[in-house]
């Protein structure tokens, strides 16, 4: 079997074996022999679609996480049938992502059929396997590349004629591909689709995957969908009315996502503070705070894959399996209205950049939500760099699946901490909810709900007997020591045994139960008698 720390002699042909002795891409082979690996590419696609047959053709290889492979070994079978049945060259997964390694019926399969397999690590970004191979198969094909530079001067006609007073780059794109296809095509801008609009295309779109194409019917029509975007930076999608007798849909698929990614550019140049890597990280918290995704009859997983979210939290770093924690900070004191997005906590970002730890996060109004991987401590340092801020830090998940919860966690320990509940230093306070008492989260919950109602009816009987509350207050505040109690009310410690009898006979409980315990003194800290 050939290993990729082989020395390759220097060749014209764009092999896999060529791919796979880049040694900084750090890719495996696990199946498929030499001689297997000594053909010629024309080109590597990332996809999850397991109908290979209808977007990949011969000589091509294919990359995939295996997130519709990981618990079906029919279909790890078929694929690789598949893909050596229409002549692809071979099949790179990423492991860690899904899998940690590669599925076994995968690997069984492709070492049955002598098919090239190769392994490709979690800190490898597809995006760099793709596009050294994409440049040698151009570099190595004169022609191929003539005819790569005349497509592209295609796309670009009338740009030097774009006088109109609404001319715009993405514009012009749109025109040209459609002439270049003889095919309607019309972009939306992730910004103008809502759920109330009436046309069946843009109510499509809602659902629509923002990281890979589709083809999708709505009536009577054939529509494929390409997201434009730019690495993790999403700005709507091509939408091509394809023919319904059209035998070949792969050059109209290859333009329009060549054109996506001009689109893309267009917009983000145009706009350039919107593209800056603080409208990133916003972006990407918006989405993972977007509600609906993480409903419970839907796939978490799958919603964050189809919407690109997954994939662009990878491009900033965050690691697969490595804790994952919401943080909320509230600045005290007033937001300008016409300030930048993120003012206010110029301090807090700068020193979340500075860290080196993956993040992302949202500013609305005096308050920032934050996502990031990196240790406690070093999270809490962060944080204080907002002036005067006040902070609640959620519980510690393992994806990106956890950070609602996380999030959800932190809102709460930072109403907390804004009613004082917690030690605070002059400048910064904060709670951290994995430290929160179940007695303090509880107490504060019934505080700002239905709680001081059902406390103060739960004691009413006992204020009815003010030495006998007076008694139990003193008890429970002595840390339920008679001796004690005895001591600070100057009574007998036999009178404190016995108004504390008379409380049982009122409550008609006992208050050796922890239950009871539990209850009444919740009540009264509810209350502020404690």
């Amino acid at each position: 079997m050939y290993s990729s720390t082989e020395v390759i002699p220097y060749g014209r042909n764009p092999t896999l074996r060529r791919l796979l002795a880049e040694k900084d891409l750090e890719l495996r082979l696990v199946a498929g022999s030499r001689e297997r690996t000594d053909r010629v590419m024309q080109g590597i696609h990332l996809t999850e679609v397991l109908e290979v047959d209808k977007w990949l053709t011969e000589g091509w290889v294919m990359m995939t996480t295996g997130y519709l492979l990981q618990r079906d070994s029919e279909a790890q079978r078929r694929l690789v049938r598949t893909l050596d049945k229409i002549g692809a060259v071979g099949l790179g997964y990423c492991v860690e992502i899904f899998t940690k390694h590669v599925p076994a019926a995968l690997l069984d399969e492709a070492r049955a059929l002598d098919f090239p397999l190769f392994v490709m690590p979690l800190h490898i970004k597809a995006r760099d396997v793709s596009t050294r191979a994409n440049r040698m198969i151009l570099a190595n094909d004169d022609t191929l590349f003539r005819q790569a530079q005349s497509t592209q001067d295609l796309f670009f006609e009338n740009f030097d004629t774009g006088t109109r007073a609404d001319w715009l780059p993405e514009r012009q794109l749109v025109e040209n591909l459609s002439a270049f296809l003889c095919l309607p095509v019309r972009f939306f801008a992730k910004d103008s689709v809502y759920l109330a609009d009436a046309d069946p295309v843009t109510r499509l779109l809602l659902t629509a995957p923002t990281h890979a194409p589709i083809k999708q019917r709505s009536g009577a029509d054939d529509l494929l969908i390409v997201p434009a975007r730019v690495g993790a930076i999403f700005t709507g999608w091509l939408v091509v009315t394809l023919p319904h007798d059209m035998s070949d849909g792969q050059v109209a698929m290859n333009t329009s996502l060549a054109v996506a990614r001009l689109v893309a550019l267009s917009v983000v140049s145009r706009n350039r503070p919107a593209s800056s890597d603080r409208a990133v990280r916003q972006e990407v918290m918006s989405q993972l705070l977007r509600r609906g995704w993480h409903d419970t009859e839907s796939d978490p997983l799958k919603r964050l894959q189809s919407s690109g979210t997954l994939g662009a939290l990878h491009d900033l770093g965050f690691r697969s399996g490595e804790p994952i924690r919401g943080s909320v900070v509230e600045r005290r004191g007033s937001v300008q209205p016409h300030a930048e997005r993120a003012g206010g906590f110029d301090a807090t970002v700068e020193e979340l950049h500075g860290s080196g730890a993956p993040y992302v996060f949202l500013v609305e109004g005096n308050r920032m939500t934050v996502v990031t991987q990196m240790p406690l401590d070093d999270l809490v340092a962060v944080l204080g760099a907002t002036d005067h801020g006040i902070a609640g830090i959620g519980g510690e998940g393992v994806g990106a699946t956890d950070v609602p919860k996380s999030v959800a966690q932190a809102t709460s320990a930072l109403a907390m901490a804004t009613a004082g509940e917690e030690g605070a230093t002059p400048r910064f306070r904060y709670i951290v909810f994995d430290n929160v008492a179940m007695s303090a989260w509880m107490i504060h919950h019934h505080r700002v709900g239905a709680g001081p109602a059902r406390a103060r009816r739960q004691l009413a009987e006992l204020r009815e007997h003010q030495t006998v509350f007076e008694t139990v207050v003193s008890y429970f505040g002595a840390g339920m020591d008679a001796g004690l109690t005895a001591d600070r009310l100057f009574i007998h410690v036999n009178s404190v045994r016995y108004r504390l009898r008379k409380a049982e006979e009122i409550l008609q409980a006992s208050l050796q139960h922890p239950a009871v315990i539990s209850d009444l003194y919740l009540a009264l800290r509810v209350c502020g008698d404690l």
